[in-house]
């Protein structure tokens, strides 16, 4: 065979074993990044996963004080109608109080 056709013949198993090499390196890369990928998003996902347990935790815990918190509603209703009854009686008082001290002599 002729010396030109052996130097294509190197040319091209270089060729392809430089690309077989590159492909090698760049999959190895991928599968590194892939995995350290994988692993931040299964930290991520546990975080996650943990974050609605407290919500959900939280949630019930909301639920279960609301009819305490409508009780106390109703308690503070109670106590303000209570309020602005003694606060009519005590305008009441503080009217008639005004009335008599007007005509009431002073020194």
């Amino acid at each position: 065979m002729p010396l030109p056709v052996w130097i294509a013949l190197a040319v091209l198993v270089i060729a392809v074993v430089a690309g077989a090499v590159h492909v090698f390196l760049r999959g190895r890369a991928f599968m590194r990044t892939f995995r350290s990928f994988s692993g931040d998003m299964d930290r991520t996902m546990e975080r996650l996963t943990a974050s609605l347990d407290q919500l959900e935790r939280n949630s019930q815990e909301l639920g279960s004080s609301t009819p305490k918190l409508e009780a106390s509603l109703a308690r503070l209703r109670v106590s303000l109608a209570r309020g602005a009854v003694l606060q009519a009686a005590m305008q009441d008082v503080l009217g008639s109080v005004g009335r008599l001290s007007a005509v009431y002599p002073r020194k």
